[in-house]
């Protein structure tokens, strides 16, 4: 359990590459969470799709590196399109909307920026340390 401690404080400090292993673990942890925390925003606003995963977008891709980051932000737009809180049934008029609702209310690339900015924060830091 401390070997696996000190990996993932070596990881979230940037000292070291955590194994492909342990990152898609804490990136389901994250996406897990999201969930969470959307079921209970569902119970105030059930029209809350995608905004609880962008945190786990972030936190996953600080962790993980660009690729864990790229894949999480995939399965947290289909975890927001296909998870359903709701009592009714998605149509398909609820359906696009909720593809739109990202595009229009944010810039597209929003989570992108989120996961370039955290690899361009980390290549800084190994450049100073350097």
């Amino acid at each position: 359990m401390g070997k696996l401690i000190d990996e993932f404080r070596k990881g979230w400090q940037g000292e070291a590459v955590p194994s492909l292993g342990l990152s898609i673990a804490f990136a389901v942890a994250c996406l897990l969470v999201a969930t969470l925390a959307r079921w209970g925003l569902a119970h105030v606003r059930p029209d809350v799709y995608f905004t609880p995963y962008f945190p786990a977008v972030f936190f996953a891709a600080a962790f993980g590196g660009l690729r864990i980051g790229v894949v999480t932000a995939l399965v947290g737009g289909v975890l927001g399109v296909v998870v359903n809180f709701d009592h009714s049934l998605a149509d398909r008029a609820r359906f696009a909307t909720s593809c739109l609702k990202p595009v229009s209310r944010r810039p597209p690339p929003s989570r992108g920026c989120a996961i370039h900015g955290r690899d361009r924060h980390a290549s800084r830091q190994r450049d100073r340390r350097s």
